[in-house]
């Protein structure tokens, strides 16, 4: 069973990430607590990719999630190009945020866009 999402590029659009995400794991049943942490990371990766994305890019998001045995993977992908930071502050938190809560997480920036690909192996129950 697989997820699969295009939102819109704005704000609004990471509750309705976060509301199908939640719903698509309770129903391949994955604990809540894991859940939790999937959806935070999701979010994350949206609002980043929302917030930094900037033309040429068509104003959406791309989310998948799949469940391939025992690992979850979610993939977020935008198709612009990252703006350099607005302000003078510490930067990559978000990132660092997405890595605590996932087993393994990759970034791939191409001139078509950004690929976050997440991974987190479930306990075998």
């Amino acid at each position: 069973m697989r997820l699969d999402l295009r939102l819109p590029a704005r704000s609004t659009s990471v509750g309705e990430l976060r509301a199908a995400l939640t719903g698509w794991l309770a129903g391949i049943g994955v604990r809540a607590g894991i859940a939790f942490d999937v959806v935070a990371a999701a979010s994350e990766a949206t609002s980043n990719a929302i917030e930094h994305a900037e033309a040429p890019s068509p104003p959406v998001v791309e989310v998948q999630a799949e469940r391939l045995d025992d690992t979850l993977v979610i993939r977020v992908r935008d198709f612009g190009r990252w703006r350099a930071p607005r302000f003078d502050t510490d930067r990559n938190r978000g990132l660092m945020l997405i890595q605590s809560l996932m087993t393994d997480v990759e970034v791939d920036r191409t001139a078509a866009g950004t690929v976050v690909t997440m991974h987190l192996d479930l306990d075998v129950e």
